[in-house]
């Protein structure tokens, strides 16, 4: 995503929802979606590398629950904590943002050992996919 999630008292939260039903449509227009269920739902937020660390959200403050209603309509059987596990990360880069992964459970292991060498744009997982949603 474009951005970092908002704070949950901020009125971005209806912009960001709203771009995020759009392109999550649109995505989807001509594609079915394969509908996780065992999988662990990724944030990875990303910070400038400028970003003072006192500004930097507990991720309890961070709007995340609107983004997972809306992966779990479109990707996940059901976002409950026996199918969907829920895991939180902070990175630095160039730019604020906020990546999203579901990924199999089998395959999160995995995942965790790459994280650490992501690039900085993050991982584009489909080449026909905008790079921010």
């Amino acid at each position: 995503m474009f951005s970092l999630l908002p704070r949950k008292e901020h009125g971005i939260v209806n912009y960001i929802r709203q771009c995020l039903y759009y392109e999550m449509g649109k995505f989807f227009r001509d594609k079915k979606p394969k509908l996780q269920k065992d999988c662990v739902l990724i944030y990875r937020h990303v910070y400038h590398s400028t970003f003072p660390e006192r500004q930097m959200l507990d991720y309890d403050n961070i709007e995340i629950n609107m983004v997972t209603d809306i992966l779990a309509s479109y990707v996940l059987r059901d976002d409950g904590p026996s199918v969907c596990r829920h895991y939180y990360c902070s990175a630095k880069g160039t730019e604020n943002r906020c990546e999203v992964y579901v990924v199999p459970q089998t395959d999160f292991e995995k995942w965790l050992k790459a994280e650490k060498k992501m690039p900085d744009e993050g991982i584009n997982l489909f080449p026909e996919s905008p790079k921010n949603i």
